[in-house]
């Protein structure tokens, strides 16, 4: 529909249509078709030999690949540091996905540890493996993605069980400075520093508020994570309803760095990178009521999902039911970290997976235990 009063090209929408949808058909495919729950348990515990996969990958990728991309122009060198997500030797990578995956992995350990049915040894092993990689790039959406993650996992705890609440937080807080140890100690090296000359802890936490809440534009110039809403606002008025109610079609802030077709409303605005995370391009592609349906859709999953683990059975499906809805909460959060949610297959086959499996969840009786 965006297409017929788009003011760009028709291939425009097409390709964003693609973009935007290409993976629904699996999320559609979990939530219609009644695969055997057996099945999916072994789907299951496959993304979990993915996420242990993370950390061979991104050590090869921190040793090998960061020294080759040390001095390339416009280039951060600890960003290929991707695990089996998307990277380029001479671009930027998925990292943040990797970070989404290995926390949601984390939580389920610890949901299954909470519920009693897997060994401290084994949890404190697998969990080992899963937190390894992530000192080993650049993922301060952690500060954000960690706390939320313990907090719902720990949430049912606030009012029967506060101390152990209160233990859990201490818990998630403590792997926090954890991670954040190991990531200055790993990157405090001069010359092996993500940031040019080995900048000091306090310069790298003032810098990282300049451009994710100051003046200063994420890649330099233009727009930051939150500049870039006033600036819609900025351009949009009652004057113009079309625009500010159904934006202005699909596509129309398409921007990736060497790409050869801009979105138009990209052009129209060079160098501001006005769809830097997926909620302001929604806003500036399918207006005022695209980013509230795409909202809805995703709260939508988290409600579910909450509702799923106050029903859900202690075992296994607890823990499956607690990894979904934090997993769907840390889903939401993205969309207001960057395109990704739209951009990155990775990214999108894990929301299309994690909404298809509650929406599974919710009519299954999930009579086999993992």
């Amino acid at each position: 529909l965006s297409m017929a009063y788009s003011g760009g090209p028709l291939m425009e929408g097409v390709a964003a249509t693609k973009r935007y949808f290409q993976y629904f058909g699996l999320m559609f495919a979990l939530a219609i078709v009644p695969f055997a729950a057996r099945l999916v348990i072994r789907w299951w515990h496959f993304l979990g030999l993915v996420a242990i996969l993370q950390f061979p990958l991104a050590l090869y990728q921190r040793i090998v690949l960061v020294p080759m991309r040390e001095g390339m122009p416009g280039v951060d060198a600890i960003d290929i540091v991707v695990g089996t997500m998307e990277g380029s030797l001479t671009g930027g990578g998925s990292s943040s996905v990797m970070a989404l995956l290995l926390v949601a992995a984390w939580v389920y350990l610890l949901s299954l540890y909470r519920e009693g049915v897997m060994p401290t040894r084994r949890f404190a092993l697998l969990a080992a493996l899963i937190v390894a990689p992530l000192p080993l790039g650049e993922v301060k959406l952690l500060v954000v993605l960690v706390p939320i993650a313990m907090a719902l996992t720990f949430v049912d705890l606030v009012r029967r069980h506060p101390l152990r609440f209160i233990l859990g937080i201490v818990l998630g807080l403590a792997v926090l400075a954890a991670l954040g140890w190991a990531y200055l100690a790993i990157n405090a090296t001069p010359g092996r520093s993500v940031t040019p000359g080995g900048d000091s802890f306090e310069k790298i936490i003032e810098s990282t508020i300049a451009y994710n809440f100051g003046s200063v534009g994420y890649y330099g110039t233009g727009l930051n994570r939150t500049s870039v809403y006033p600036y819609w606002f900025d351009h949009h008025h009652l004057s113009d309803p079309i625009s500010l109610v159904f934006g202005h079609g699909l596509g129309s802030t398409y921007e990736v760095r060497g790409a050869a077709n801009l979105g138009h409303m990209a052009q129209a605005h060079p160098w501001m990178h006005v769809g830097l995370t997926a909620a302001s391009s929604v806003l500036w592609d399918l207006g005022i009521l695209g980013l509230v349906l795409l909202v809805a859709l995703y709260l939508s999953a988290a409600r579910y999902a909450s509702r799923l683990v106050r029903q859900a059975r202690p075992g296994f499906d607890r823990a499956f039911c607690r990894t979904l809805h934090v997993t769907s909460v840390m889903l939401f959060v993205m969309l207001f970290y960057s395109d990704s949610p739209i951009t990155v297959p990775s990214q999108q086959v894990l929301m299309a997976l994690c909404f298809g499996l509650i929406a599974w969840r919710s009519r299954s009786s999930m009579k086999t235990e993992g």
